[in-house]
């Protein structure tokens, strides 16, 4: 009896060797059992340009996909929000931790605070002897309003090619700025209202002011221009336009991005 149940445990011990010792788990076709790969896990990265900081994740290759950030710039006297969005894939290129790749940057500019208070924008816009405060000095009385908040529309695109050595998590990164595409538009109308004392009495002139304008510049345009004499008499006034250079302050975060990247 001992020999039978000896002999069985034998039987037994074989078959669990033929299944891999796995207790007939499934095997390759090679007879070999398999193996399971246990995925590596992204760690997180960060980018900084300026005092903006870009969120990406490393695995095999640094990626960062619509990874978002904001500051905020001036236009003309007004303050807004602009948003920046990256995107940028490095892949290795060596066994020395080198991994390089194409960027891109959109930056979206929120130009709502400048369109609440046109008049004050225009206050702030140098057209020479047709600007505002050159314009308020003649009058007694001058008043400025908006009729609505117009079309304006400011945006910027930047793409390059960026180099990133891993020496052991502490990354360099250096980049190739490759196009800086601006691109503005703009076009809204005002209405002033401005009155003179004289001996013989108020006279009014009213007028509007046609706005319109790019990344070059702005063009300023007297229509519509009437003038009230103190006896009740109207006559057409005189019209006129200037241009005014475009406010530039409102690149300078963009151009943060042209160098000085940080990774950790």
């Amino acid at each position: 009896m001992k020999r039978i149940f000896a002999f069985a445990v034998l039987i037994m011990a074989f078959s669990l060797a033929a299944c891999g010792g796995n207790g007939g788990g499934a095997t390759s076709g090679g007879g070999e059992a398999e193996v399971a790969v246990t995925p590596e896990v992204a760690s997180t990265v960060y980018l900084t340009i300026g005092d903006l900081t870009f969120e990406g994740e490393f695995v095999d290759e640094v990626i960062f996909k619509d990874a978002g950030a904001s500051t905020l710039f001036s236009f003309f006297g007004a303050t807004g929000i602009e948003q920046w969005t990256l995107n940028m894939v490095l892949a290795k290129t060596d066994s020395k931790g080198v991994y390089e790749g194409e960027y891109t940057i959109d930056i979206a500019y929120d130009m709502s605070g400048f369109q609440q208070d046109l008049p004050a924008a225009y206050r702030n816009m140098d057209f020479g002897s047709q600007s505002a405060y050159t314009m308020e000095s003649a009058y007694d009385a001058f008043n400025i309003t908006q009729q609505d908040s117009g079309a304006v529309s400011v945006s910027r695109k930047l793409t390059g090619k960026a180099i990133a050595s891993d020496n052991g998590g502490a990354w360099y990164v250096d980049q190739i700025q490759e196009s800086d595409n601006k691109s503005a538009s703009m076009a809204f109308t005002l209405s002033v209202l401005g009155q003179i004392s004289t001996a013989q009495g108020m006279v009014t002139v009213s007028y509007d002011i046609v706005f319109s304008g790019n990344q070059e510049g702005i063009n300023s345009e007297s229509t519509n221009a009437i003038v009230t004499m103190p006896d009740g008499s109207v006559t057409q006034g005189e019209t006129g336009s200037a241009e005014a250079p475009f406010d530039a302050n409102i690149w300078l975060n963009g151009s943060l991005a042209e160098d000085g990247w940080e990774m950790e």
